[in-house]
């Protein structure tokens, strides 16, 4: 294992950085000081213990509706405000680790960040253009000469509001006339980015 002291020992500064480190570093460890003079001392008081892990630990995506957190269901209602959370576990790495948002199928996103926590926030509204888009958040740790990613994703499903519009084919004069005749309307609903069409009969024929 390959290392390098940064601090500056006459300030009392023994700051160490380890590099390429593998699993079979984890341990416990001292810093000792040897001098050409024959002094030669452990400090075992002030040691520290490292745990070397595979891949990094997956981030955590969590989902608010009006700014009340809902488990158990991905599901929100066409209109409310919505706010995906995105949290990771903070490790010792230099530089600090990124976390980031995608969307498949992609669309625009807007995100706000509190690094010092390692929390990501992605707010908007819900509408149905969001309905089925997988929302991915990825946090990535920059290592020496490569990078190690981990992810979370959720996917959105949006409750459409009915949106309903009646256009009746005949005059309100006519109704007086016809009670006992079939009268023609016709039913265009909206779900997302489909038309459903429902047609009346009249006389056994469509209209």
């Amino acid at each position: 294992m390959k290392g390098k002291i940064t601090g500056k020992l006459k300030d009392k500064n023994c700051t160490t950085v380890f590099y390429d480190l593998r699993s079979n570093h984890s341990g416990q460890y001292y810093f000792r000081i040897e001098s050409e003079g024959g002094l030669k001392h452990t400090y075992i008081q002030a040691s520290v213990s490292i745990d070397v892990i595979g891949p990094p630990p997956k981030p955590r995506v969590q989902l608010y509706v009006e700014q009340k957190e809902v488990q158990g269901q991905e599901e929100v209602l066409e209109g409310s405000s919505v706010s995906l959370r995105c949290s990771a576990e903070t490790l010792c790495s230099s530089p600090p680790p990124t976390l980031t948002w995608s969307s498949t199928p992609r669309i625009p996103l807007s995100e706000s960040s509190r690094l010092q926590e390692l929390i990501s926030n992605l707010n908007f509204s819900a509408t149905h253009r969001k309905h089925g888009v997988t929302f991915t958040c990825t946090i990535t740790y920059q290592l020496q000469d490569k990078t190690k990613t981990a992810q979370d994703s959720i996917t959105l499903h949006v409750q459409c509001l009915n949106h309903f519009s009646l256009l009746i084919g005949v005059v309100v004069v006519a109704l007086v006339v016809m009670l006992l005749s079939a009268i023609t309307c016709i039913c265009v609903r909206q779900v997302h980015n489909t038309h459903e069409v429902l047609r009346m009969m009249y006389n056994r024929r469509a209209l």
